[in-house]
């Protein structure tokens, strides 16, 4: 727990440093929520645990790039209404946060409730699992941090992952 909460407070004074006080403010809410549920990431994982986690990721990337997008924010989001996300097709920097039930979540699905992706802006991921808690949230699921620019990026609960026997 100790070596969480020092790489959160050390990610928070890089943002503080490069972006303001704002997102100091909301990162810090972001970072310190992180830190404090202790998410299984994939260095602590047992073999299988880097399957589950891998399965997890694409269960639910595949839920979210397959829905419309219905709501949308600012005149250039307008064009994606009623369309598939076109997460997959813009540029980095860009983040996907999905809101799951990670009590229902299996070894090869997790159930995905809604998602929001934010793009062109560092503070990307930050953006968009602070709004997909805000949307998303209300529903009674969890928003996760599931990708940063192409890449796994899910810290699934440890009480999940352990449930599904993925840890070491």
């Amino acid at each position: 727990m100790k070596g969480i909460v020092y790489r959160a407070v050390r990610q928070m004074r890089r943002v503080a440093a490069t972006q303001g006080p704002p997102a100091f403010l909301l990162a810090s809410m972001v970072l310190m929520s992180a830190a404090v549920s202790q998410p299984a990431r994939a260095a602590t994982l047992n073999a299988q645990g880097k399957v589950i986690w891998n399965q997890l990721y694409n269960s639910g990337m595949i839920q979210a790039l397959t829905w419309k997008v219905t709501q949308t924010r600012g005149r250039p989001a307008l064009k994606h209404a009623g369309k598939l996300s076109p997460y997959r097709g813009v540029k980095p920097p860009k983040a996907m946060a999905l809101c799951v039930h990670w009590s229902k979540a299996t070894a090869t699905h997790v159930p995905v409730v809604g998602f929001y992706y934010w793009y062109a802006s560092p503070a990307a991921a930050t953006r968009s699992l602070a709004n997909c808690r805000r949307v998303h949230e209300p529903k009674g699921c969890r928003c996760a941090l599931f990708d940063r620019n192409d890449r796994n990026v899910l810290a699934v609960p440890e009480a999940v992952m352990r449930r599904l026997g993925g840890l070491q």
